[in-house]
């Protein structure tokens, strides 16, 4: 009966990888590759080539041995292909825009082998805002408004995105002040202060107004 025989090495994405199985066998055993979960031969050579193998060619590999003296032997190879991050997608919640003094989350992953580990920095600081794959940001001001990068890097390489975070000072978000004025429009005064703060009054501007029509 045949016997399989193989060698494999650390797995590069974009190197020359060559599978083989060899066995001792006379008369001489044919051979035939599979990959899991699919029943179409890769190759009826003893090997089984990747000109510059891709990360979606990891998974396990099936050599089948057999010659007219007996039954096929089978033998299943490993493949783990290391490779460098994609592009890193990024997200924020609940949004991008937000008013200040609320709590934003920027999420960020990216597919890598092994796993990426993941940096924030903030446009313009050669320090770390944060580490991690989520970045929390708790009571925000302008101050935090500002382009974020985040870097994964794994031992292969790094890749990185960008994403754009306002925080509004002191005004009532688009949303929030539509949602307001349909609800409330029969209160023409409560329309006012809301058409105040959404075209660029503050709070003090309102309480100063509340407060001259309290005196009068």
């Amino acid at each position: 009966f045949p016997e399989l025989n193989y060698k494999l090495t650390l797995i590069v994405e974009g190197s020359s990888v060559t599978l083989t199985c060899s066995s001792d066998a006379n008369p001489a055993p044919e051979y035939t590759w599979f990959k899991e979960n699919n029943n179409q031969p890769l190759s009826r050579e003893a090997q089984l080539v990747f000109s510059s193998i891709k990360s979606s060619d990891s998974g396990e590999y099936l050599c089948k041995a057999e010659n007219d003296l007996g039954k096929p032997t089978y033998k299943w190879i490993s493949i783990d292909v290391k490779y460098p991050p994609k592009l890193p997608s990024v997200s924020v919640s609940p949004s991008a825009e937000i008013v200040e003094g609320s709590s934003v989350t920027l999420t960020c992953s990216s597919d890598a082998n092994p796993a990426a580990n993941y940096t924030w920095y903030k446009e313009d600081e050669d320090s770390p805002t944060a580490s991690g794959q989520i970045f929390n940001i708790n009571n925000t001001s302008p101050e935090h408004s500002g382009h974020y990068i985040c870097i994964a890097q794994n031992t292969r390489g790094r890749h990185n995105s960008t994403v754009h975070l306002t925080v509004l000072e002191g005004k009532l978000h688009p949303h929030l002040f539509t949602f307001i004025v349909n609800c409330c429009c029969e209160d023409s005064y409560f329309v006012f202060i809301c058409f105040l703060l959404f075209c660029g009054g503050s709070f003090d501007d309102v309480f100063s107004d509340l407060f001259k029509r309290a005196s009068l």
